[in-house]
């Protein structure tokens, strides 16, 4: 059976040194296909980050949903905004169209290796993640579930071998391996901010949200007033303390350097780019 190679690009850091790290143990044998799930909410500078990828190693290939136009067509279809309890913009617009892509694969008769940016210290819930795993594609069958459906889906043809060469790894692995590589990372890093994908994230910390651009917040706003439109309710983007901090003069007071001065690099992580 023919293998290859498809790995989950984020414009992060993880996804960038799982490319580095698969390309070095599987180059020579199989061919590698890069992704890059556009969920139409990314910083401009990341879409700046995936071409200069792009440059260095080849065709990305951007994956969407068939079912939204991005994060803010799926807010307003769905008459509200993601939140913890309900994070289900990471399963329409990533999971998803991921899944859709590996299938196409396999319908060609190709074994797929899916190679994923995952490390264990970067939350108590991926402590049990291993750097090999089979996944079954799709979404797991309810209880209410027919037998037909369920067989369907805990069945040997609907798996896909999962690669996480990073699990193990911490930032500071990752940061020293890309640059061993030759390649740049992702400015927003040096900026100060701990996550790039998503701009803003439903999960962004206090500090990622005063580091936000008037621009951003503006958007971000309008959304809110939009859905909230929709759905006849007040809908908010973060849920600390009921709304979003960083509006108006709040966000304006919450900015990261409020004195104005020359900061250099803040790169949370202690690397210089």
């Amino acid at each position: 059976m023919k293998t290859i190679v498809l790995v989950s690009m984020s414009g992060g850091k993880d996804s960038t040194a799982s490319y580095i790290e698969a390309k070095a143990r599987y180059g020579s044998r199989y061919k590698i296909i890069p992704y890059f799930c556009d969920t139409g909410w990314e910083h401009e500078l990341t879409y700046e980050y995936i071409n200069y990828l792009e440059s260095k190693i080849g065709c990305i290939v951007r994956l969407k949903s068939d079912k939204y136009d991005g994060f803010e067509d799926m807010c307003i279809k769905k008459k509200m905004i993601p939140n913890r309890l309900k994070r289900f913009c990471t399963e329409e617009l990533k999971v998803f169209p991921s899944i859709k892509f590996i299938s196409q694969w396999k319908a060609k008769g190709y074994r797929v290796i899916n190679v994923v940016g995952v490390r264990k210290d970067e939350s108590k819930k991926r402590e049990p993640e291993n750097m090999w795993k089979t996944t079954f594609l799709g979404k797991l069958p309810s209880n209410k579930s027919s037998k037909k459906a369920k067989s369907k889906f805990f069945n040997r043809d609907n798996t896909v071998t999962t690669f996480q060469p990073v699990v193990y790894w911490n930032a500071l692995d990752v940061f020293t391996a890309i640059q061993k590589a030759g390649f740049k990372n992702n400015p927003l890093y040096s900026m100060g901010f701990s996550r790039v994908g998503c701009f803003p994230c439903i999960q962004a910390n206090t500090n990622e949200i005063g580091m936000l651009d008037q621009k951003t917040v503006d958007r971000v706003t309008e959304l809110e007033k939009t859905v909230s439109a929709k759905s006849g309710r007040y809908t908010v983007f973060l849920h600390k303390g009921g709304k979003l901090v960083s509006l108006g003069n709040k966000h304006r007071s919450n900015k990261y350097n409020g004195l104005g001065l020359e900061l250099g690099c803040i790169n949370q992580f202690g690397i210089c780019e």
